[in-house]
């Protein structure tokens, strides 16, 4: 026996275009919605990949001026040391030379030649041996 359905479509073909177009337009919303969230995953992964590269760059800029600031201090550095060495050498060639080691402990310890006799001023660097 037939259910008596209490609805009745009473335009048939109406009825079927309203549906057509109704499930054409939830197809479209899907679609839609599917488009929406892949734009938004690329977008998200595209703004992601850009920040990490971005902070990337700015941390290995940093890190290149870090490295250049050493660099310019080793240098400076460097400079000072073979500054500080040429004065070394300098001085090791003149300790070799007799005569002025000699003058130099004549002037610092008041080293006196034999029957020589050292008077010391006002003005003197040191009063005594015992102050070097």
């Amino acid at each position: 026996m037939p259910k008596n359905n209490k609805v009745r479509v009473l335009n048939q073909e109406y009825y079927n275009q309203q549906s057509k177009l109704s499930e054409e337009e939830k197809q479209r919303l899907m679609l839609t919605k599917k488009h929406r969230f892949k734009m938004l995953l690329i977008l998200g992964m595209t703004l992601f990949v850009t920040l990490f590269l971005g902070f990337s760059a700015i941390r290995n800029n940093i890190q290149a001026g870090m490295l250049n600031q050493k660099a310019t201090e080793a240098k400076v550095e460097l400079k000072n040391v073979k500054s500080k060495n040429r004065e070394l050498k300098q001085q090791v060639e003149q300790l070799k030379d007799a005569d002025y080691v000699a003058k130099i402990i004549r002037q610092k310890y008041y080293f006196s030649k034999k029957g020589e006799t050292i008077y010391s001023l006002p003005g003197d660097k040191s009063k005594s041996v015992t102050d070097n």
